[in-house]
């Protein structure tokens, strides 16, 4: 049982599982089923924006630095490369876990 105010004790690797679905991610945004997108971002990519190490992810705008979810948003939108996609999904993992 977890508590309203905490983290479920049960982990996912996000990374991996964005990284697998990005593809189908962008070829469903070519087709234009934006709600099936979010959807999916929603169930599988972190939208807490803690825990995370301030002095290197440092928020642009608001209290907290871009989301997992905000990412994989952004990267549809712009139709990021697998690549790209992938180093900026780590490199934005290993800031929140710093």
């Amino acid at each position: 049982m977890s508590s309203p105010f905490g983290r479920a004790l049960d982990s996912v690797d996000r990374v991996a599982m964005v990284s697998a679905i990005y593809p189908t991610l962008l070829d469903w945004a070519d087709r234009c089923r934006n709600r099936e997108v979010d959807n999916v971002i929603a169930a599988s990519a972190e939208g807490y924006a803690f825990p995370k190490n301030l002095d290197l992810d440092q928020p642009l705008s608001g209290l907290a630095g871009e989301t997992h979810a905000e990412l994989v948003r952004r990267a549809v939108a712009s139709r990021m490369g697998q690549l790209e996609f992938d180093d900026a999904v780590r490199a934005l993992h290993t800031r929140h876990q710093a």
